[in-house]
């Protein structure tokens, strides 16, 4: 598959036309520790908030309560391991679930929560996905990508191809060793077959579209590379591993993403991590607004850490797992 490009080199000018957005805690007294992943499906606001074996949490939006807890944990049928990334789906009644670590697609029904696995996708190659987004025709994956920076399934998740090439020296470093040090979030339209990756240490962020089978890059901004350093570490047993170590000055860049049929909304620090605390975000609190051609349309600025988040554009508002004045985990919402 042919790559062209164009438009590289930008830096986004994520301060220009900013807009200033204050949240309402929403009172979820049951909350437990620090949720994460956020969706909205049938008035459901839900969140992954484990709990004495459940994985899901769920509160009515109409209605203004707490529905309950949902999704056990464990490896038998039904059941689902953490961590989740949840993805919305086209079918009525009905969200996804992509779980990493058994390297397993599902659906989960509504309203009884019940889980059925889809695909075991280390059964159709060894890309070992950390993440995957659906847009009109294909699966994007990234992961153990033999041959570039992405993997596409096509609907029936079989592979199809393999494309993208890691920023800076990325090309250079062998595929588990790039991965990391230019690990990010993707973020997709599941009208059309365009994404963007945003980058969570270094400014990279780009847009592409799958067109006539070639994967177009529709525009990219990058400046600075990742600050960081991939190498051995030892645990007090002796075990050699490896891994990705930051440092005080590595600068936090892309942290959470989500996209409709008209933008994508990337969520974004711009600081160090010792400007940050060493937060779990880096601090976050900028949602970047583009168009799907790359373009900055605005930006939205809280004022309180957004961890993950979710944009309801009929309603012009943004659900957010933010840090609370408490240093806990809470769900805000925002007017935009």
């Amino acid at each position: 598959m042919l790559i062209t490009s164009c438009n590289t080199g930008n830096v986004v000018d994520y301060r220009k036309n900013l807009t200033e957005i204050k949240g309402e805690y929403i009172p979820i007294n049951e909350l437990i520790g620090r949720p994460y992943e956020i969706l909205i499906k049938d008035n459901l606001l839900i969140y992954v908030d484990p709990y004495e074996g459940l994985l899901l949490s769920v509160f009515d939006i109409v209605n203004d309560c707490f529905s309950g807890r949902y999704l056990s944990r464990g490896n038998g049928p039904g059941e689902a391991l953490p961590p989740l990334i949840l993805l919305p789906s086209d079918q009525k009644n009905q969200f996804c679930v992509y779980q990493p670590n058994k390297q397993t697609f599902s659906a989960v029904s509504l309203p009884d929560f019940l889980l059925t696995d889809l695909v075991r996708l280390d059964s159709k190659n060894s890309w070992f996905p950390s993440n995957v987004k659906k847009t009109k025709d294909f699966f994007v994956c990234v992961g153990m990508i033999e041959n570039g920076m992405f993997g596409f399934y096509d609907q029936d998740f079989n592979p199809v191809f393999e494309g993208g090439k890691y920023p800076f020296d990325g090309e250079s470093r062998n595929r588990r060793e790039a991965y990391m040090v230019y690990q990010g979030y993707l973020c997709t339209n599941s009208a059309n077959n365009k994404f963007a990756f945003g980058c969570a240490y270094s400014d990279y962020l780009a847009f592409y579209e799958i067109k006539n089978n070639e994967l177009v890059v529709k525009k990219a901004y990058f400046s600075k590379d990742a600050n960081v350093t991939y190498g051995s570490g030892t645990l007090d047993s002796g075990e050699t591993y490896t891994r990705l170590f930051q440092k005080d000055d590595t600068v936090i860049n892309y942290k959470s993403s989500f996209g409709s049929n008209t933008y994508c909304y990337m969520l974004f620090s711009g600081k160090t991590n010792e400007e940050a605390g060493n937060s779990f975000s880096g601090d976050s609190n900028y949602i970047i607004v583009f168009d799907w051609d790359g373009n900055h349309i605005r930006t939205f600025q809280s004022d309180c850490e957004i961890y993950y988040f979710y944009v309801d554009e009929e309603n012009n508002l943004i659900y957010a797992i933010v840090r609370g004045d408490n240093g806990e985990g809470n769900v805000a919402k925002f007017r935009i």
